[in-house]
């Protein structure tokens, strides 16, 4: 299930580190089946823990990772015996065996939009 996501634009001096993490949060839930994912974002020697789902973003207080490591190792120690469920992946997603199974889930999908038009904001489905 894991794939390497590619960003379809590069960082410029003109976009905003805010809006490539979103960008590439939001590539990420697009290209794997995830409900949330947790993110490391460091400049110069502060830091911030984040952790992104379908609503947006919740952050910590920014730290200063060089001065005060055990942060970040906690962190990234915690994160390495979280399971794929804790870590944010959808285990619910399954393979689609042939095209008929595949009409079946689509045609699924375009009605259950149809009942949540108008809330359809719920469903991070491109």
């Amino acid at each position: 299930m894991n794939r390497r996501v590619t960003l379809s634009a590069p960082i410029t001096p003109k976009k905003s580190v805010a809006n490539w993490s979103r960008t590439l949060q939001s590539e990420l839930h697009h290209s794997q089946f995830r409900v949330f994912s947790f993110a490391v974002v460091l400049f110069g020697n502060t830091g911030r823990l984040l952790r992104w789902d379908r609503s947006g973003v919740i952050y910590t207080e920014p730290f200063n990772w060089a001065n005060e490591p055990d942060t970040l190792f906690e962190f990234v120690w915690r994160l390495n015996f979280l399971s794929d469920v804790e870590r944010g992946y959808d285990t619910t997603v399954t393979s689609v065996n042939n095209e008929q199974e595949a009409e079946a889930a689509l045609s699924k999908l375009r009605r259950t939009r149809a009942r949540t038009k108008g809330r359809s904001s719920q469903f991070f489905c491109p």
